[in-house]
């Protein structure tokens, strides 16, 4: 891994100095925030990435550029880019000031270099083993539902289903430890950071935080910690005499995947109850369970409908057929006795339905199946989870009527405007929310367009042969229309860019700028999206 103690992003086609930590070497010129980089090691910007996109390129232009700009101050070979071999022992930055009235400066800084390199060569430069780094891999669904005959039957599908159908953009995993390492670093500026619970932005000032209520026992039990309370970040101000909710999706891996659905539903019902619109700030989200991105869905339109839910087509592969086979025949099984026979039946036949596309597309050797739908999968997980909740699980009565005071165990739908905030770092699962609850009909997106990181990912290895492992994409995101959002992403309905000016003031301005385009929207004469009764 390579670091540099600066933080550069971009905006308005611009790459911005938005953050310089404390522990810049004070020999070396320090940049100010609002330069603005011009010039990476005798290269211009553009051409370094055009470079680096040769081994790694995600997403649209838009989302490319952006990343980009990022990766500038923490580049890991583990992406993909042989930095090794591109001799990086310093970075020569060349910057043109905020200040137009000062002239153009050149500084070398040396990377913080950490790490093994991909081709074996430590930082020093000398040959060295790559070590065998062992249990961290997370194991192949076969190889779960066999570690885990122990575990409940439930248990045992769940884990299943979270490496079949998982959507987050595994390949920006760097990027994410480079941002909780930032979290502690102080300096000038603002980091901007993925994945994280709190926003980037400034919210109001009247912003008041709606959370779970504090119950803790002493067996240890956390009643916040068990509803997503340190994941989710919810609550309301005032706006032109209105009262507004805020809900903010870091990302679709929550801290508690057993009672996401139920901290959903809670938080929903809070908002439901206390608001006349909603804002939903989806930005900066590394993606990850298609079944969340689901209970988000179903919480804003009620029914699924098949004709606009996203769906994907799948590579055809044994591995697919005879994991998605083994979810079928768990479910007929139903060792925990949460479903009656004829629900096992009849949850059984769905899958069967998705089961044969995929069979029919290996028999005639195709690329990819016609698309399934996995709301299936979704609908048997969310009736798992609310019988298992009071079962095995964290909930009693007791704790929903006299604590909670919302019945969590009851679906809920929030029946008014809904604006939904996107921006070019919504990967993967980021992508699939708003492709759907755009094709409903049901929100207003507001931002820039998201990645394009439009499917689902695998790791494969061969570790008879090296300790290599590489990731394919192994099924894609289809929309209502038959669009893929694999490289387009999802445009917005409203756009919000980022401006240069967001970066140097410390992102003070930049919601504001998005409550005055709701605003807009929301004045006379405009059409209420919310679903019809």
């Amino acid at each position: 891994k390579y670091r540099l103690p600066l933080q550069i992003s971009n905006a308005e086609n611009r790459l911005i100095v938005n953050f310089v930590a404390d522990r810049f070497p004070p020999s070396i010129r320090h940049p100010e925030i609002g330069d603005e980089l011009i010039g990476l090691n005798d290269m211009t910007p553009d051409e370094f990435q055009k470079k680096a996109s040769a081994f790694n390129a995600l997403g649209n232009s838009l989302t490319a550029k952006s990343y980009f700009s990022r990766v500038i101050s923490g580049m890991a070979e583990e992406t993909g880019i042989p930095l090794s071999r591109w001799g990086l022992a310093d970075a020569k930055l060349k910057f043109k000031p905020a200040d137009s009235t000062k002239p153009i400066y050149e500084i070398i800084i040396p990377y913080e270099r950490s790490g093994v390199g991909l081709i074996g060569k430590d930082v020093a430069g000398e040959v060295t083993p790559v070590p065998v780094l062992s249990g961290n891999r997370r194991p192949l669904s076969a190889k779960i539902l066999q570690m885990a005959k122990t575990a409940p039957g439930t248990h045992r599908i769940y884990s299943a289903m979270k490496h079949l159908f998982r959507a987050n953009a595994e390949n920006i995993r760097h990027s994410l430890s480079l941002d909780k390492e930032l979290k502690s670093v102080t300096g000038q500026g603002m980091r901007l950071t993925m994945g994280e619970q709190a926003p980037n932005f400034k919210l109001p000032a009247d912003f008041t935080r709606i959370q779970v209520p504090d119950l803790k026992t002493a067996e240890g039990f956390d009643l916040r910690k068990k509803f997503n309370d340190d994941f989710f970040f919810v609550g309301t101000f005032i706006r032109n005499g209105k009262k507004v909710g805020y809900l903010r999706i870091p990302s679709y891996e929550p801290t508690n995947e057993d009672t996401v659905l139920h901290s959903i539903r809670y938080f929903i019902s809070k908002l439901k109850a206390e608001t006349d619109y909603l804002v939903i700030d989806q930005t900066a989200n590394p993606g990850g369970l298609v079944m969340m991105s689901d209970f988000v869905i179903k919480s804003l339109v009620g029914k699924i409908d098949l004709t606009k839910h996203l769906r994907f087509a799948v590579k055809p592969s044994q591995g697919f057929l005879r994991e998605y086979a083994e979810l079928k025949e768990e479910v007929l099984r139903n060792e925990d006795g949460l479903f009656t026979s004829a629900e096992a039946q009849d949850f059984a036949a769905r899958f069967d339905v998705e089961l044969k596309k995929v069979q029919v597309a290996y028999d005639q050797g195709l690329t990819h199946s016609e698309p399934l739908s996995m709301t299936s999968v979704s609908d048997y997980m969310e009736i798992s989870m609310d019988r298992m909740a009071l079962k095995n699980g964290p909930l009693t009565q007791d704790i929903i009527d006299n604590v909670l005071k919302v019945n969590v165990l009851a679906p809920v739908v929030y029946e008014k405007p809904v604006y939904f905030m996107i921006d070019e770092f919504d990967f993967s699962g980021g992508d699939a929310t708003p492709a759907s609850l755009q094709d409903y009909g049901r929100v207003k997106l507001v931002g820039t367009r998201t990645a394009g990181a439009g499917g689902t990912v695998e790791d494969f290895e061969h570790r008879m042969q090296s300790e290599l492992k590489y990731r394919l994409t192994t099924s894609l995101m289809v929309r209502k229309d038959g669009r893929l959002v694999e490289n387009y992403g999802v445009r917005p309905d409203i756009e919000v860019p980022l401006l240069v000016q967001d970066l140097t003031d410390g992102m003070k301005n930049f919601f504001e700028r998005v409550l005055i385009s709701i605003d807009k929207d929301l004045s006379p004469g405009k059409i209420d999206k919310s679903p019809k009764k």
